[in-house]
């Protein structure tokens, strides 16, 4: 990215020699790093592959002619000709500094340095197959360890490599073997021996603790949409995290920083409003603070306006038997601990207005799974789990989709399905949808 930026500038610096200034000329460096982030061009497998390099510059090139074209038969003032040469020029630029830089990477890579440190999962007839062409082929990626079953472990200890046992019910233990090997990413090579549910099991557990993991052909079914790299001459799939990332979440953080900072300004009057009511109903703090569970497990206080007397959460366990959700959620409809206008408040989700400060400071987002207590977390099955790779959000699938209305596993069914496939147009479609749902009340007590 600083390379395609330095091109940039350089181009902008050529041009700007000459005389030739426009303002749409002058936002190239940054228009050409955006366009290649939305490109995928700084994308790890790209950057080191020289095929996919090049096609990644030539990409971003081709779309912002295709923007000039545009912008021309819009009727926007530019110098189309200086324009078009410039990106030319830059796309030019941005390739050899491409190509220099692969040159000094390969070289790292011969001195041992620059390299992705990979942890081999399989059975052992395979594993050690993906070792020894590893060892052959490249030297952009070094296995440090391999995970076989344990049946299996005799087999490979001619590797020369750490071995841990594979473990069909405590997926931890793979992962604990790439920590201790100080492993990068996680390669799992296929084989008839192992049950899908155990790979999942293990991909799931390592991408929690934030391992890249990537899937030999034949091992599990997985997305199509992940990128294809080349490990040793064999074609693997690059599996991306769950929720955005790269672009993607630059553009979400957009979003909610913008978009919570526009709504605090909006609606302070009724912030205002709200507060003066709850003052003059009851005793005690206008808004109420709560340590709540964040993107991968964090802790942040979450802000809300205060709805139930002072005293709820020391008569909760009085209540608990009288709980009307299923999981780790306490939900009752008619909570005594409600007061009347906390009742008001939570039927139209105005209690949840301040959360708008969350967004702003970055521990939550304006689109997310509901916030969990510490003690919800605590009870999370490795599935549930999956709730916490991106940040709690203001509304979600689960508040468009019936809210307090809807089950403990439809909840998680919906969440997680908004984890795997986030998109920000889903984002978008999910605010438009929250005003409505708020309205029709459904679920809301």
């Amino acid at each position: 990215m600083t390379g395609d930026a330095i091109a940039g500038m350089a181009v902008l610096g050529l041009v700007l020699a000459s005389g030739q200034f426009s303002w749409a000329i002058a936002g190239l460096p940054l228009a050409w790093v955006a366009v290649g982030a939305l490109t995928g061009a700084y994308r790890p497998h790209v950057l080191s592959a020289g095929a996919h390099d090049l096609r990644a510059v030539l990409l971003a090139g081709l779309v912002l002619l295709a923007a000039v074209s545009v912008l021309d038969v819009a009727g926007v003032t530019l110098q189309r000709t200086t324009a078009i040469a410039a990106i030319l020029a830059t796309t030019g630029l941005a390739s050899l500094v491409r190509f220099g830089t692969r040159i000094m990477i390969h070289a790292q890579r011969r001195a041992g340095r620059c390299t992705q440190r990979i942890l081999v999962v399989g059975e052992a007839g395979p594993v050690i197959e993906m070792v020894e062409r590893l060892h052959r082929a490249t030297q952009a990626i070094e296995p440090v360890a391999v995970v076989v079953p344990a049946d299996q472990v005799e087999l490979v200890h001619g590797l020369g490599l750490p071995i841990c046992a594979l473990s069909e019910s405590d997926y931890e233990t793979t992962v604990a073997a790439a920590e201790e090997a100080l492993a990068d990413a996680v390669l799992l090579v296929p084989g008839s021996g192992i049950d899908t549910a155990v790979w999942r099991g293990v991909s799931r557990a390592c991408e929690w603790h934030g391992l890249q993991i990537m899937f030999s052909p034949g091992v599990v079914d997985v997305a199509t949409s992940a990128p294809f790299v080349s490990v040793a001459g064999v074609p693997v799939l690059a599996v991306p995290r769950p929720g955005p990332g790269g672009a993607g979440q630059f553009a979400k953080q957009l979003v909610d920083r913008a978009g919570a900072g526009i709504g605090l300004l909006l609606v302070w009057p009724v912030l205002a409003a709200i507060a003066l009511a709850i003052r003059l109903e009851s005793p005690g703090p206008v808004l109420f603070r709560q340590v709540r569970v964040g993107q991968n497990g964090t802790l942040f206080t979450m802000t809300k306006f205060r709805t139930m007397h002072i005293n709820a959460e020391a008569t909760l366990a009085e209540l608990r038997h009288l709980n009307e959700s299923e999981g780790p959620l306490f939900k009752l409809r008619d909570d005594p601990r409600i007061t009347r206008v906390g009742r008001v408040l939570r039927r139209l989700s105005l209690d949840e207005l301040p959360q708008l400060a969350n967004v702003v400071n970055g521990t939550m987002s304006l689109v997310g799974p509901r916030p969990p207590l510490p003690r919800e977390v605590e009870e999370y099955t490795r599935v549930e789990r999956r709730r916490l790779l991106v940040k709690p959000g203001l509304t979600g699938l689960w508040q468009v989709g019936g809210r307090s209305e809807l089950g403990w596993a439809e909840a998680v069914q919906l969440d997680i399905g908004y984890v795997e496939s986030w998109s920000l147009p889903l984002d978008l479609r999910i605010m438009a949808r929250t005003i409505p749902a708020i309205l029709r009340r459904t679920g809301a007590f």
